[in-house]
């Protein structure tokens, strides 16, 4: 009995076959060409669908020509460029090999939409980050002025010419206080050291405003001539030479720290070492820019998480400044 049933079943399937390859080959020359294969399926999805969503989905799936023309291709074994009776399969079969095809065709259309959605979505994050950057980059609070005053402690001390100050200048509340503050700086071990990794990591912090960055790089430049350049001077100069020329480069690094302090501006108007930190500083931004904007979604969230801390705290010494202005105006 089950024999019997299989064979009716094959029978059957065999007869749908033939009736659909005669249904085909409108010419009756033997092969199915794309043409008549676009039309045959056409009338057998679309005319004959059982429903008409049925039919709007297999219109839709004909409509793309390059479609039918792959399965056409997929099923001609001697690559003639049509369908002989044996290459030939049924409706269904040919229903279901479009129905892959559209689904693929579909999958790979979302994809590219997710793609260029994500794409969208990291590139106007990335400009939204650039911003926050901007914005704390371009901070002048009391903060980041305070900090890149203070950035140039390490080239000041460093060069205090201390045997000048014992040796030519008569007692003085200022050579006291210079040779007290050089006394305290250096009776700390490694204190140099120390300040200048302190500098190091201020001058390639990202999260920290521009003006300290500036300074950091700047009082670091400073004090490499504070260490190895003004030693010499004093060495080979006679007095008051030396003391002269230690007069005038504490001079530079007093005007570096009044124009941080006062003005909230970069020292860039110094000689050499100014427009060099200035180069330094601006490659680095750049740097910084293009890097958000190349960094993944997981990547760009990490990095700029320092960043966004900047910002707040910028956002809060900003307000507590504009606070102490309004009520410094209502008194």
């Amino acid at each position: 009995l089950e024999a019997s049933m299989a064979s009716e079943r094959a029978a059957a399937k065999q007869r749908e076959l033939e009736e659909f390859f005669a249904l085909a080959d409108a010419n009756g020359d033997g092969v199915v060409t794309l043409e008549e294969l676009r039309a045959a399926l056409e009338k057998t999805l679309v005319e004959d669908a059982a429903t008409p969503r049925a039919a709007t989905r297999a219109k839709e799936m004909l409509e793309n020509e390059a479609r039918v023309q792959a399965i056409l291709d997929e099923l001609d074994a001697n690559a003639d460029g049509v369908l002989q009776r044996d290459e030939f399969v049924s409706a269904a079969s040919f229903r279901d090999r479009l129905e892959a095809s559209f689904r693929e065709a579909k999958s790979a259309e979302l994809g590219l939409k997710r793609s260029a959605r994500a794409s969208s979505s990291l590139e106007a994050t990335a400009t939204e980050r650039v911003e926050i950057f901007e914005a704390v980059r371009n901070s002048t609070n009391l903060t980041a002025r305070l900090g890149a005053a203070f950035a140039y402690a390490l080239p000041f001390l460093d060069a205090v010419p201390v045997d000048a100050l014992v040796n030519t200048l008569p007692p003085s509340p200022v050579s006291a206080f210079l040779l007290g503050a050089v006394g305290a700086y250096r009776v700390v071990p490694a204190s140099g050291l120390l300040v200048f990794l302190v500098l190091s990591a201020v001058a390639a912090n990202a999260g920290a405003p521009r003006l300290p960055r500036f300074a950091a790089r700047h009082a670091i430049i400073l004090d490499i001539i504070a260490a190895f350049v003004l030693p010499l001077a004093y060495r080979f100069l006679p007095a008051p030479y030396d003391l002269a020329t230690a007069i005038v480069f504490e001079c530079a690094v007093v005007a570096c720290v009044a124009a941080a302090l006062v003005l909230g501006r970069d020292a860039d108007f110094v000689p050499g070492t100014g427009q060099l930190t200035k180069k330094f500083t601006d490659d680095y931004e750049d740097n910084v820019r293009a890097l958000i904007r190349s960094l993944t979604a997981a990547e760009l969230g990490t990095f700029v998480a320092d960043i966004d801390a900047a910002a707040n705290e910028t956002s809060l010494a900003d307000g507590k400044n504009n606070n102490n202005n309004n009520d410094d105006a209502t008194s």
